[in-house]
């Protein structure tokens, strides 16, 4: 078996997280449903394990401070797939965590303009008015929902792939572009507070 060093084992995994991270920030830059009924069934402790992993990987993301995300879905897609769910929706990241991991950075990405035939058009246009203690709402496909408050915002460049890694808190990262060049990318980020597990 080949091995490579440690130091260009580093430095591969730091080019193909660049190179995934500006693929991803390029698209970034809806359909309105109704918000998501949530019932109180059990709030889960969060120092206690995860919910199971669903069955279906899709995502429903609710953020009440932004007018067109109200149970929108989120796709998960790898390089291949982003153009096709931005078109619908927003997409998760394949790369990134999912919200019933451990420590896992959820990266969603959202057009800040997109087409105007499309539903996704504008659908993060709003994303910048997000403040801290704002909550931001994601629920999987068992009906489980997450709840997070936004702690930071801040803008970052095409290529600062780093926003993807696991920062050693449960959070989910928004992204979307700025504007009017849509040169560098909007982060915001929302710590994971209660969850809410249905049936």
């Amino acid at each position: 078996m080949f091995l490579l060093p440690k130091h260009m084992k580093i430095a591969i995994s730091i080019a193909v997280g660049i190179l995934v991270f500006g693929l991803a920030t390029v698209i970034g830059c809806s359909r309105d449903v109704p918000a998501p009924v949530v019932d109180p069934i059990s709030i889960r402790d969060l120092d206690s394990p995860k919910p199971r992993e669903p069955e279906k990987k899709i995502m429903y993301l609710t953020v009440p401070k932004m007018k067109k995300v109200h149970n929108l879905p989120v796709y998960t897609a790898g390089p291949g797939g982003w153009d096709k769910a931005l078109k619908t929706s927003a997409v998760h990241v394949k790369r990134s965590g999912f919200p019933w991991e451990s420590n896992a950075n959820v990266y969603i990405a959202g057009h800040r303009l997109g087409f105007k035939d499309e539903s996704s058009w504008k659908v993060f246009d709003d994303l910048r008015d997000l403040a801290d203690g704002d909550k931001v709402y994601l629920k999987d496909s068992d009906g489980t929902v997450y709840t997070y408050k936004v702690y930071k915002e801040f803008v970052v460049g095409p290529k600062d792939g780093w926003v993807m890694n696991p920062n050693g808190k449960d959070i989910v990262t928004l992204q979307t572009c700025t504007a009017p060049n849509y040169t560098k990318r909007i982060i915001v980020r929302a710590e994971q507070v209660e969850i809410r597990e249905a049936g």
